[in-house]
């Protein structure tokens, strides 16, 4: 019998700790989960959420890396292995040498809206000292790696200096790309949505593609000559959030962008698994219209309220 995995969003698992409803276990499927659950459970220090995976019998899924521990844009689903004995390991590895999220976080609030540039200021002070800590931790900083880490640096001093310097609301963004008023919302339901968007906003972002834009295929590639997927995912989740299409509550501020960029990878470690569950419709939304535009064939099932079965969004 041909393996069925179900990646499982952290909201259903919360959900099932709490005793709301319980998940089935089966010999029919498998149930998926990755390093990002690990993440939300440091953050917010509620280790039950280990509990249910154990009794889940959940895999962890893992993405491939090269020996440069780049993504290869290939997935593996390990066999089942004790969720806390795998949290341990995961803490003792990024306690290690710990990275300020901020030098993500902030960036990305700013382009949300957010009112922070006072902290962005510091921002690539902090990313010259975090890079120099990273690599010379690893052996890794010699005089190549220290000419890398200053044309990050004064890269990011340009990005904060001219083009996070002025705040922009989100509402006037999307007035821009015509996606205002709802307008990107009202189309999240059609059958291709994305492309149903593109159509609104192809003549306002002069010679970009639709890949381009959408984050598949990014001006600045990071150094990979394809951006691999999952990367693709994350970053058209963001722009999904930024144009208006189902986007998540509270975008202009900081403290929610972490869970904003765990909402991202979820749908993106999603699209090796046969579905994904999860109780946010926002999230929903926005992972039906990421698949059906890549033709991914991942089913997305929304676990409804009040104890409703799960049903194709």
């Amino acid at each position: 019998m041909t393996e069925k995995y179900i990646y499982i969003d952290q909201n259903v698992i919360g959900d099932a700790s709490d005793g709301n409803f319980t998940l089935p276990v089966s010999s029919d499927f498998d149930w998926v989960y990755s390093i990002e659950h690990f993440n939300e459970i440091k953050r917010g220090g509620d280790k039950r959420f280990l509990t249910v995976l154990s009794e889940l019998k959940a895999r962890k899924l893992e993405l491939v890396l090269d020996d440069n521990f780049r993504i290869t844009g290939d997935a593996k689903i390990n066999q089942f292995e004790d969720p806390h004995h795998l949290y341990e390991k995961y803490i003792q590895t990024v306690d290690e040498v710990p990275v300020d999220e901020n030098l993500f976080i902030q960036p990305l609030a700013r382009m949300l809206g957010a009112d922070n540039y006072d902290t962005l200021t510091s921002l690539p002070d902090n990313l010259e000292r975090e890079l120099t800590v990273l690599l010379g931790t690893a052996g890794l900083l010699d005089t190549e790696s220290s000419a890398r880490i200053k044309d990050t640096v004064d890269a990011s001093r340009t990005l904060v200096s001219e083009y996070l310097k002025d705040r922009v609301p989100l509402e006037l963004a999307r007035k821009g790309l015509g996606t205002h008023n709802g307008r990107a919302g009202n189309i999240a339901e059609r059958e291709n949505p994305l492309e149903d968007l593109w159509g609104l906003i192809r003549d306002r972002v002069g010679t970009l593609t639709a890949d381009q834009f959408f984050g598949f295929d990014p001006i600045e590639k990071q150094g990979y000559e394809n951006v691999p997927l999952y990367l693709g995912i994350v970053g058209c989740y963001t722009v999904l959030n930024f144009v208006g299409l189902r986007p998540d509550e509270g975008l202009s501020k900081v403290k929610r962008i972490p869970a904003v960029m765990s909402d991202g990878a979820h749908v993106a470690n999603a699209a090796y698994c046969h579905a994904l569950i999860s109780g946010d419709r926002r999230l929903c939304s926005k992972a039906r219209a990421i698949y059906k535009y890549k033709s991914i064939g991942t089913t997305v099932l929304h676990l409804a309220p009040k104890n409703e079965l799960a049903k194709p969004q």
